[in-house]
């Protein structure tokens, strides 16, 4: 089985059942803690080959991913699990084309992240990728139901029969005309879910999508 280094403090199996096992260095398994990044396709495929990310520190750079491959096929799912600070966020944003890889290649169908200046990965972003972000990102001075509409509108995806199912599975019904601010954590993390699902994305990206729930 192979691995893939993460921040130099754990490392990520081989995956069985859609599932990464956590290992630290001297390769002993453990059980995975708190944090959860969960990625699902549709009708793409993810391929990431020979991933490398570095941070600049006072201290020198600092390698969050060494060399990550992962491979994700249509209509599959996966899951990583491991401590917080081990490179699950870093990779998510990766995949979102919200950060540049150092090396290596993310391929997502026939598109390669790194051939995409910003307005096309802005666009791609759009378009194909759905988001639940640890901090929920909610946009404050809109409704419930306009932050649930929000990703499918600028997509031009907007369906009110599919938002009207979304709204009812999340148990969203009570509180579509109230503000951000007025709501739970857990119901802020339920209307953040609704919302990178209203646009049916090609692939979700969830980080810690359980964390408030």
């Amino acid at each position: 089985m192979s691995h893939h280094e993460l921040a130099g403090t754990l490392k990520f199996g081989g995956w069985a059942d859609g599932e990464i096992h956590v290992k630290n260095l001297r390769g002993q398994e453990r059980q995975p803690l708190f944090s959860l990044l969960v990625l699902q396709m549709s009708v793409l495929m993810l391929q990431v080959q020979g991933v490398v990310k570095n941070y600049a520190t006072p201290q020198g750079p600092l390698t969050v991913l060494a060399g990550v491959d992962l491979h994700l096929g249509e209509r599959s799912s996966l899951a990583l699990m491991g401590e917080s600070g081990s490179g699950k966020s870093t990779l998510l944003h990766l995949v979102a084309g919200l950060d540049r890889v150092d090396a290596g290649s993310i391929r997502i169908g026939e598109q390669r992240l790194d051939q995409l200046n910003e307005g096309q990965l802005a666009h791609w972003r759009r378009t194909q990728i759905g988001l639940v972000f640890q901090q929920f990102n909610l946009i404050g001075s809109l409704r419930v139901e306009d932050n649930l509409a929000f990703q499918a509108r600028l997509a031009g995806r907007f369906d009110p029969y599919w938002q009207a199912q979304l709204v009812e599975r999340l148990g969203l019904g009570d509180l579509l005309r109230r503000y951000p601010e007025q709501l739970s954590g857990g119901q802020q993390q339920r209307v953040a879910v609704g919302r990178a699902l209203a646009s049916r994305p090609g692939l979700l990206l969830a980080d810690e999508p359980t964390g408030n729930l």
